[in-house]
């Protein structure tokens, strides 16, 4: 049998306990925690194993993130041939999106992707592209491979996803505003895999792709259900 040790985790508050935190996101290749917060701005701190106690840093990073409310957060994972992994984007009150990468020393966002009228609520992975929903009642899909910007101290072998806009789903049949996103799937073969989005009224709407998006080309789904 399996012996499993248990780790004791201490308790930090980032420069007291306001603004308040309101997302967070576990960014697992770096130990690192990145967390929105209330007044719009970014934090980041890294966890530390010491003698079998796993310890957060007291030194975090607050950075300027949306004017506004920072209302979801979301790390992704490594896509090949499209992007890295431990790159974690953010959605706000100002209907920015807009992707981090804690491992540059900029204080400022990689890239920023406008297209919400609304809030940006929700945000989910679905392989190499990017789900959003919003306020707006929409929920946008995102792909990679747009115009590269400009980074200064870009960490060498790491590849930026570039965003740019690929499809808008409508949701009409909803009767509120989106406020979670998920892709996810049985793993069974045949099962593509879908998209859930859940409205602030308790409705639930689920889009299926026409075939995989593992490969940028399938990034096109049949109407919700």
């Amino acid at each position: 049998r399996p012996q499993h040790k248990r780790r004791s985790v201490e308790q930090v508050y980032i420069e007291a306990r306001r603004p308040e935190l309101v997302c967070m996101a576990w960014v697992p290749e770096l130990r690192t925690v990145m967390a929105g917060r209330e007044d719009g701005k970014v934090a980041y701190w890294r966890l530390m194993v010491l003698n079998n106690d796993v310890t957060i840093s007291k030194d975090c990073r607050v950075f300027e993130g949306h004017r506004g409310r920072v209302g979801s957060m979301v790390s992704l994972r490594e896509q090949a041939d499209c992007f890295s992994g431990a790159i974690v984007v953010s959605g706000g009150a100002d209907g920015q999106i807009r992707v981090w990468d804690p491992r540059v020393e900029i204080e400022g966002a990689v890239q920023d992707i406008s297209g919400h009228d609304g809030t940006v609520t929700a945000l989910a992975q679905c392989h190499a592209y990017l789900a959003s929903g919003s306020t707006d009642r929409t929920v946008r899909l995102w792909r990679p491979g747009g115009t590269p910007g400009e980074i200064t101290k870009k960490p060498s072998g790491v590849t930026y996803p570039w965003f740019e806009p690929h499809r808008v789903f409508i949701l009409g049949t909803l009767p509120g505003w989106i406020n979670t996103l998920t892709f996810d799937s049985t793993g069974e073969v045949g099962d593509l895999g879908s998209l859930f989005a859940g409205d602030s009224e308790g409705s639930v709407v689920r889009w299926r792709p026409k075939k995989s998006i593992r490969d940028l080309g399938g990034g096109d789904f049949l109407e919700g259900t």
